[in-house]
């Protein structure tokens, strides 16, 4: 991070390398700098956000069960823990029909 004369922060990625001469002593630094500051607000309110979702799925009184696109479960609320049996972490990576049997009788 970089203050600047105004009082202001900036976020920079760096990038840098040693120049040397013949003889391998040190002669310069040469690199580049590159402002990331918006990438990191965002990066910080999109964590914001997914804090705010955990702890409105973990509340919420529904079973929620989230999967990926294969059908192998990301997530269980307590809820979807108790009607299944299964914890979250337990069921994380199998395919939902394993966790979740649904009976028609």
């Amino acid at each position: 991070m970089l203050h600047c004369r105004d009082g202001s922060q900036v976020v920079v990625l760096e990038s840098a390398r040693i120049v040397r001469d013949e003889e391998q002593r040190i002669i310069a630094y040469e690199g580049t700098m590159a402002n990331i500051t918006a990438r990191k607000r965002a990066e910080q309110a999109m964590f914001a956000e997914k804090e705010r979702a955990q702890v409105t799925l973990q509340s919420i009184g529904e079973a929620v069960i989230t999967t990926d696109r294969d059908g192998r479960i990301d997530y269980m609320n307590p809820v979807a823990e108790q009607l299944s049996g299964w914890r979250s972490d337990e069921a994380r990576g199998e395919k939902l029909g394993t966790v979740l049997r649904c009976s028609t009788s």
